[in-house]
């Protein structure tokens, strides 16, 4: 399932101080909102799935070869994402091993606990 494009993301949007600048006219795309659960197996499915569609990748089919793009996260995140991943080797194209993507670990709390010592 693709991601959810919405044309204004700032209908629904909680007021605080920034609220005038998320409603004014940018040049910035909003992307989309996927709303899939990450926290079982078939939601992290659907969104390495969904993140797949942005792996550029050269030729047709069966001789699709993907570049290589790389998925941030928390630590949980990218173990259930890799295994996921784990599950799709049985795939008969590289559409269906979702080929390119890597899972990389962004420990912000521990850089946060770094910077404040």
């Amino acid at each position: 399932m693709p991601p959810v494009f919405r044309p204004n993301p700032s209908e629904n949007h909680s007021t605080h101080k920034i609220t005038r600048m998320v409603c004014v006219f940018s040049l910035q795309s909003f992307l989309g909102m996927l709303y899939h659960n990450e926290n079982d197996s078939d939601g992290i499915q659907q969104v390495l799935t969904a993140l797949h569609q942005y792996v550029s990748y050269y030729g047709d089919g069966d001789n699709r070869v993907y570049s290589s793009q790389g998925l941030v996260a928390d630590q949980l995140s990218v173990e259930r994402g890799v295994n996921a991943l784990f599950e799709l080797p049985n795939g008969f194209t590289p559409e269906e091993h979702l080929e390119g993507l890597h899972l990389e670990i962004a420990d912000w709390h521990a850089g946060n606990k770094f910077l404040k010592v």
